[in-house]
């Protein structure tokens, strides 16, 4: 990808001269076109710079490194000790270390990530195919696999004891990766992931956990049949419960018309 630099000085050549030193390239290799030359002026007045357009081809390598560096410097951070190490034709690690770099970690190294995405979206700008690049400081990802390791190995530990699901903090795709690899060693639990985007998260499950029964609603009991009510004897008197006089049943009515009684007698009625 190319990129234009537009350098001024009092001449041409001492503007190649400063190209040279700011680009790192031989002053025989720039690819420069001339601007503007110098102008004395007359007494001073009116006097001009010389500008020359600068030309410089970075790969993809060059982009990400560079990149790195701008946001270093813009932290006032020391960009002497950024390295480049490939690891692969399709990967490469932009290692950096210094001093106060913890600024450019953050918390689990959530600046560390937002970073690295930065980065490849600015190396891969504009390019056929792809290049991943990792950014580790001060060694983080390194000291970050292993006590994921050791969380993995704790929390399987603690799922199989207790027999439950327990889940985890979110976590970033390369982080849940880590978990899920170490666990596919531990016999008796199993991992799986939860959530989206920020708040995926990963459970380690026991592999013999039952899932809950869906409750079952219980069927309402059968009501029983009422008994059949026995027609009035209008021979028999009607007591009031307890009475122990007659084996007349019990009928609860509104009224003596109600009973079906013919000519009821009030001395009938208790």
């Amino acid at each position: 990808m190319a990129k234009e630099l537009v350098i001024s000085a009092k001449s041409v050549e001492e503007a190649v001269e400063l190209a040279a030193e700011q680009t790192g390239i031989k002053k025989e290799e720039l690819k420069y076109e001339v601007v503007a030359e110098s102008k004395k002026g007359l007494f001073g007045i009116g006097a001009q710079d010389a500008k020359i357009s600068v030309t410089i081809e970075e790969t993809p390598d060059e982009l990400a490194v560079n990149f790195v560096k701008t946001v270093l410097r813009d932290l006032e951070l020391s960009t002497d000790n950024v390295e480049l190490v490939e690891t692969s034709a399709k990967e490469a690690t932009i290692v950096v270390t210094g001093d106060d770099m913890g600024l450019v970690i953050g918390h689990h190294g959530e600046i560390l990530e937002s970073l690295q995405y930065l980065t490849n979206l600015a190396a891969n700008k504009g390019i056929d195919g792809y290049r991943r690049y990792v950014v580790d400081v001060e060694n983080y990802r390194a000291k970050r696999e292993e006590t994921l390791r050791k969380l993995a190995q704790k929390t399987a530990a603690r799922a199989k004891r207790q027999g439950r699901n327990i889940v985890l903090e979110p976590m970033s795709a390369y982080e849940r990766r880590t978990i899920h690899s170490e666990v596919q060693d531990i016999e008796g639990v199993t991992t799986f992931s939860i959530g989206s985007g920020d708040q995926r998260k990963v459970v380690v499950s026991p592999e013999n956990q039952r899932a809950p029964k869906p409750k079952t609603q219980k069927k309402d009991a059968p009501r029983k049949a009422e008994p059949e009510k026995k027609p009035l004897d209008p021979d028999i008197p009607l007591t009031y419960a307890g009475g122990g006089v007659s084996k007349q049943p019990i009928v609860k009515a509104k009224s003596i018309e109600e009973l079906g009684l013919a000519d009821p007698d009030e001395s009938d009625i208790y």
